[in-house]
């Protein structure tokens, strides 16, 4: 098909191979990436959706993005769509979540992920703290700390064992997620922790994810980037998802 070309450009290929590759960067920031590259790129390997599942691991994204380029006629057309549609998620999910946290919530952040980063951005002024924890062993969170502060927003850059600080600070856990079935969100280890420590002290845990990250069951694989990196954290009680659309009220799955 003359949209496709065997070979791809070489920076498409590079760009395979570091998503392959990153442990460091949350599936969001990967797949923002590759979707810029998909819109401006002039050739496509015909391969490139079967590339994806076999490079995903836990990173739902690649599997809707190979499952939306199969049923597309043009991918630098659906690579612009699916970036207007992110914009769209970040703003749903941010309304969403302010009409969830309490005025002036103080939060506390573990890893780097893109969805979290970019809510934040939209609704820092309500947001009065924010304790983000390094993430060993990546230290990830040290970018992520700069990243908020670069926000104006105080921000407190804490061990990883500052969860323990939960009960007494009340700080609300705000998470992102690699992947989300019907029982369980994927995200950085240390995720578990945080959270059963915030629903043992009944703090709410929130996980924000765009359309991407929701995936089937019958379509996830269980293949972890790294198994000694990320984890997965049953969708318990006190723990809610915050998807596009939703308003005020958080839903448990």
């Amino acid at each position: 098909m003359a949209r496709r070309k065997k070979s791809a450009s070489s920076s498409l290929q590079r760009m395979l191979e570091e998503i392959a590759s990153d442990t460091t960067h949350g599936a969001s920031e990967l797949y923002l990436r590759l979707l810029g590259e998909l819109s401006v790129a002039t050739r496509f390997p015909d391969d490139l959706p079967d590339r994806l599942r076999r490079i995903c691991g836990d990173m739902a994204p690649f599997i809707f993005l190979a499952d939306e380029l199969e049923g597309s006629s043009s991918w630098k057309d659906l690579a612009w769509e699916l970036l207007e549609a992110r914009r769209t998620d970040i703003n749903l999910i941010a309304e969403a979540v302010l009409g969830i946290l309490p005025e002036k919530a103080t939060l506390f952040c573990h890893s780097r992920s893109g969805t979290v980063l970019a809510v934040l951005e939209k609704i820092s002024s309500s947001i009065d703290r924010v304790f983000q924890t390094i993430s060993e062993p990546g230290e990830e969170g040290r970018d992520a700390h700069q990243e908020i502060e670069n926000m104006g927003i105080q921000a407190f850059l804490v061990d990883d064992g500052a969860r323990g600080d939960i009960p007494s600070s009340r700080a609300i856990p705000l998470l992102g997620a690699d992947a989300v079935t019907t029982e369980f969100f994927v995200n950085k280890i240390g995720s578990a922790r945080i959270t059963a420590t915030a629903v043992e002290a009944g703090v709410p845990v929130y996980v924000v994810a765009s359309r991407e990250k929701l995936i089937r069951p019958e379509l996830y694989e269980g293949k972890p980037r790294n198994v000694e990196l990320f984890e997965r954290v049953p969708l318990t009680e006190g723990v809610y998802l915050v998807t596009p659309g939703m308003k005020d009220t958080p839903v448990s799955r």
